[in-house]
């Protein structure tokens, strides 16, 4: 899943919502990698990550 990157602890993904609640953030992301991906599909043309969303999804077996 992680190859070879250490996952945050669920304490510290907790702490990190906690916080962004208290200071009344709509929307907290753990991690520079994480905060890079999200603002990517923000920068991303919406036909293009629809295409990448079919294909992460693939077709469904049986």
């Amino acid at each position: 899943m992680s190859k070879g990157r250490r996952l945050p602890t669920p304490e510290a993904v907790a702490e990190l919502g906690f916080r962004a609640v208290q200071r009344g953030d709509l929307i907290a992301v753990h991690g520079w990698l994480n905060r890079l991906m999200a603002l990517g599909t923000r920068l991303t043309p919406d036909r293009l990550l629809l295409r990448i969303a079919r294909r992460v999804a693939g077709p469904r077996p049986g």
